[in-house]
Order: structure tokens, then sequence, then C-alpha cells
């Protein structure tokens, strides 16, 4: 979520406008899930002629670089959605929440992925870890989106 949706949803939310709130939120995911699949096959699609740009000089180097570069861009699909999360618990003043999505993500589950994916799948490890990184912090933010949004619907305020 940019910040320039934040006071929205704070808006919403504190004045109790709960048919606002949940058709905020509800364009906003489509939007992030549009644009994280869009980017990702963007980036899939790209990789040769990005790799070829930088590096073409050396044709192993960019085919390593292809290679890395589509991998690493499926990570693209998760994390619009943790992003997004993360941004929208501060904006409805859940700041726990909030930092434990990014804590999980750009600390706990990447520093994890970095140590042990490498260790058993060599070179494809490194660039899978942050697929593997934000399909983790996924699972654990779609579980507290879930949670938090009975939180917020037995308030009164729903979170759709």
């Amino acid at each position: 979520m940019e910040n320039n949706e934040s006071p929205i949803v704070s808006y919403h939310y504190g004045g109790k406008n709960d048919s606002e709130l949940r058709s905020l939120c509800r364009k906003s995911l489509g939007i992030v899930g549009i644009s994280s699949i869009v980017l990702t096959a963007a980036a899939i699609i790209f990789a040769a002629p990005i790799s070829d740009f930088f590096i073409g000089y050396d044709t192993v180097l960019s085919e390593l670089a292809r290679h890395a570069f589509a991998l690493y861009s499926i990570s693209f699909v998760f994390c619009g959605f943790n992003i997004w999360c993360s941004g929208f618990f501060t904006a409805l003043n859940n700041g726990f929440v909030s930092a434990a999505i990014a804590f999980g993500r750009t600390f706990l589950f990447q520093g994890l992925a970095i140590i042990i994916l490498p260790y058993l799948f060599g070179l494809n490890g490194v660039w899978t870890a942050m697929i593997a990184a934000e399909a983790l912090a996924f699972i654990v933010t779609l579980l507290f989106f879930i949670r938090q949004k009975r939180k917020y619907q037995s308030r009164k305020n729903a979170v759709p």
C-alpha cells in the first residue's frame, strides 16, 4: 500500500465507513493482484533483453542472469500482497501485525531461505530464496489478514 492510500484507509476506518473501507480494500487488492501478475510476466518475458542489454558481451554470464532474473521475478506474485497488507495494517493502527509482516518477509524468511536453499539446491537455491521467503510471508500475511478480518468485523468495522 502506498503512503497516499493509508490516510484514506485510516479515515474510513476511523469514521466507521464500512462499505467504503470494504470497497477500497477490494479495489486495492484487485489492483495489487493484477499488477503483480503483469509485472511477473513482464519480468520473465524481458529477462533476456534486459540481461543482453547489460551483459550481452558475455554469453555465459548473460544466460546465467536471464535464468536468475526469470526465477527471482516469480517472487513478485507474492511480494505485492505482502507489502500492501503491511501498509494496510499500519493504516488500521495495528502496528504489531504490520511490523510482524515486514520483519517476517524482510529478515526472518529471507535469512532462513538464503541459508537453507543454496545448501539444498546449489545456485538455483540462491535465485529461489526470495520466492520461498515471499511465499512463506504470503501464507503468514494471509493468516493475519483472515484472523484480523474477524476482529475488525466483530467491531462492526469490516475489513473484507
